[in-house]
């Protein structure tokens, strides 16, 4: 981290694969998040030399309540990081954009009479017959198979 840190501060921005993410470089999010990974490390360090006799000394009941509370607090926390990228993408797809050489948005569907996986023939009239909404995403396979 501290590397890193240093590498920011003379104005490079390297690039961050952490987790499997892509090769974007790092912002000020990433640091301030290890940062905090850290902090809490170092407490984590302090707090077990400073109680040497935890967790021996803590009941089971209070170390397994602990440890659903920061399973359920890591949750609270993806989930918001999840909603926000939802907004934003909820944000963008309102906004006007051109749809490519497709159809236009909004327009109906045409019919079609499509086999399926399982060699049964799919129409657009026997998706819709039930009355409830469809939505129909066709896949391009780009490698041979």
């Amino acid at each position: 981290m501290i590397p890193r840190s240093l590498s920011r501060s003379a104005g490079r921005r390297p690039e961050c694969a952490c987790f499997g993410a892509s090769a974007a470089p790092i912002g000020g999010r990433t640091l301030a998040r290890n940062a905090a990974i850290a902090v809490l490390a170092g407490f984590a360090l302090w707090g077990s030399s400073a109680h040497p006799g935890l967790p021996a000394g803590l009941p089971a009941e209070q170390a397994v309540g602990a440890a659903i509370a920061v399973a359920l607090a890591s949750v609270q926390v993806r989930q918001a990081v999840l909603l926000r990228a939802l907004g934003r993408d909820m944000a963008q797809s309102r906004s006007p954009r051109p749809t490519g050489g497709g159809l236009p948005v909004g327009t109906i569907a045409p019919a079609f009479d499509l086999p399926g996986t399982d060699g049964q023939h799919r129409s657009l009239e026997s998706l819709t017959a039930a009355g409830r909404p469809v939505l129909l995403a066709f896949l391009a396979c780009l490698e041979p198979q």
